[in-house]
């Protein structure tokens, strides 16, 4: 052969390999649906399905290795969720758009979320993970439009967590709620806006079977169990209609569920047709529980927090001679504090070695050893001294006395006045 037609032979075959598209490595046979930047919106972004998707060059050795077992997956999987790929040297545009960097990757589309799968790269481990993210294996479901209702949540449901249309599934001995649910719970879902709000509950489980019960579900005549669509509003008042039958069906299931919740959004549901609610009990409120605190009295806060305080008619003062986090009785005084928490009671201390003329108020001198105080605020103050040791029963004892009115104060002929510390201080110095 001549050497000038060797040189066009080459060159025409250089030029072939550099226009020629790469060859896919799935066909229709292998249940992978081979994506491209046409169909991949289509197919996956505006689809209500779950989609695992692998990212894939047809000359990358690890691609190689994994067809076979994302063709097994793609055929276990039929029915369950859809499964993908992309060749990324025909389609770089798609590769680029979700940050492919190396061979393959795969990744996870489903309630409008795209996220990495990071499990293991054979079909068993394949088909768990989709089973388990569609409510179809052993561990947690993917959804989070789908709420696992329970009896005594089930008020809060209907009527207090948003004003949306509520959608009910109820079955028995279905641990998960199936994948056409979480499908349909997709389907009103507009970007991150719901329509309606979706919840699932399993009446095999003795708790959620009240949720049955009180909805009247035959199961002998309903044995799939049965779906709801309600509309409530926050006073406690609402109505539902229920899906006559729940077929073994998904698609028959999505078609008729579509169509009751777009009646009951659309408030095209007749009178009689509308069922009043049954009574599901209310949550408990929350009791409000009084602040907890524990204060050192200041010529600053003496009137505030004890002598003029209009929320706490009694005051109760420690008189020790270190500062809070330092003396014994610290921890007693704060257990009792939250004991006596929506008492009338103030509970505090004064680091009282240096305040003989405070201490003087009530009738006592500092002799080193802590004493107890209380003091009724109002015009006419009273107080009242605890003899004996501070331990956390004698004072719990003191306190019920003068809660019972049995405890004796005496008139408070000065107003107690606290010297600050640098005025301590100058005396010392003097």
């Amino acid at each position: 052969m001549r050497p000038a037609l060797r040189t066009s032979l080459a060159t025409s075959l250089v030029w072939l390999l550099a226009v020629s598209p790469s060859c896919a490595m799935y066909d229709d046979d292998d249940e992978v649906v081979e994506l491209t930047k046409s169909t991949f919106k289509t197919e996956v972004k505006d689809s209500s399905e779950f989609w695992i998707v692998e990212f894939y060059a047809p000359w990358c050795g690890h691609c190689q290795k994994l067809a076979p077992e994302w063709i097994k997956a793609a055929k276990e999987l039929k029915g369950v969720a859809k499964v993908g790929a992309v060749n990324c040297d025909d389609e770089q545009e798609l590769a680029q758009k979700y940050g492919i960097k190396g061979f393959p990757t795969i990744k996870v589309f489903a309630e409008g979320e795209v996220k990495n799968y990071e499990e293991g790269r054979d079909a068993e481990a394949i088909v768990s993970y989709v089973k388990k993210q569609v409510g179809q294996g052993d561990g947690p479901t993917m959804s989070k439009l789908v709420l696992p209702l329970k009896y005594l949540e089930t008020y809060s449901f209907l009527y207090l967590v948003d004003q949306l249309p509520k959608v009910m599934l109820i079955t028995k001995g279905e641990k998960r709620a199936p994948s056409w649910f979480s499908t349909l719970a997709v389907k009103f879902k507009d970007g991150k806006t719901k329509k309606a709000s979706f919840a699932y509950a399993d009446a095999g489980v003795q708790e959620q079977a009240l949720i049955s019960e009180r909805f009247k579900i035959d199961f002998d005549k309903s044995p799939r169990g049965m779906l709801l669509a309600a509309k409530t509003s926050p006073d406690g008042q609402g109505w539902y209609v229920s899906m006559k039958q729940v077929d073994e069906k998904s698609s028959v299931n999505l078609k008729l569920a579509q169509e009751l919740i777009n009646q009951v959004i659309n408030d095209s549901v007749g009178e009689g047709d509308r069922i009043p609610l049954p009574a599901f009990p209310q949550p408990d409120k929350p009791r409000k529980v009084a602040d907890t605190a524990y204060y050192q009295l200041t010529e600053d806060n003496l009137d505030t927090h004890c002598l003029a305080n209009r929320k706490k008619s009694i005051c109760i003062i420690a008189l020790v001679a270190a500062a809070a986090d330092e003396y014994q009785e610290q921890e007693v005084m704060i257990e009792l504090s939250k004991k006596y928490r929506n008492d009338p009671i103030a509970f505090t201390f004064v680091n009282a070695a240096d305040q003989a003329e405070f201490l003087a108020s009530f009738g006592v001198t500092w002799e080193g050893t802590p004493r107890i105080v209380a003091v009724k605020s109002g015009k006419k103050k009273r107080f009242s001294v605890m003899d004996g040791s501070l331990d956390k029963l004698a004072i719990t004892q003191f306190i019920d006395r003068i809660l019972g009115g049995d405890a004796a104060f005496k008139p408070l002929k000065t107003n107690p006045e606290l010297i600050p510390a640098y005025l301590q201080n100058m005396k010392d110095e003097f």
